[in-house]
């Protein structure tokens, strides 16, 4: 009986560990190439890249729809098993509002296409990640996170229950041998 509970717990455990570590290390909504560019999942308000039809390329949720908003027309494409995306964009040398959405998260910037970075330029790159840039926790986070909580509610219970059943049979046999 007593062996039976721990097994119990035992997959409760590794259950709970699975759920929870696929929650909390999900892929989040990132892009890592323009083009040629890669970003390192860096997230600038302006990115410049000096050739034209970058191809983006990036990572989110397993087989998550993946928005490309480029000044207000909206295109999509899907990540593979893996959470890895790319869309080839048609872009001529100007600037772009370019918005990546995905699952809740959302990450806006300004592309210079057909243009280089001049050591001139009235703006700079920001080089800290403010924290107004976080993602939002998404919806299979939370997920995750509540059947990770109740499953272990119901590993507790479970062992808890285990180990009364345990000392009342243990109770129950030393009862015995005394009468």
């Amino acid at each position: 009986m007593k062996n039976a509970c721990h097994k119990s717990l035992f997959i409760v455990v590794v259950l709970l560990s699975v759920i929870i570590s696929r929650s909390l290390y999900a892929a989040s909504l990132t892009l890592t190439h323009i083009g040629s560019l890669a970003t390192d999942g860096s997230t600038y308000s302006e990115w410049w890249y000096s050739a034209t039809n970058p191809l983006f390329k990036g990572t989110a949720g397993d087989e998550a729809e993946v928005k490309i908003t480029i000044d207000s027309q909206e295109y999509t494409t899907t990540a593979d098993s893996s959470g890895m995306w790319s869309y080839q964009t048609t872009l001529s040398a100007k600037d772009y509002s370019v918005v990546l959405s995905s699952s809740g998260e959302q990450y806006a910037f300004t592309l210079h296409a057909g243009q280089s970075m001049s050591s001139s330029s009235s703006t700079t790159q920001e080089t800290t990640q403010s924290t107004a840039t976080v993602p939002p926790t998404g919806y299979n986070q939370i997920v995750g996170l509540v059947t990770g909580l109740t499953l272990a509610g119901a590993g507790v219970f479970a062992y808890i229950e285990g180990q009364k059943n345990t000392k009342k049979a243990y109770v129950d046999e030393v009862m015995k041998s005394l009468r």
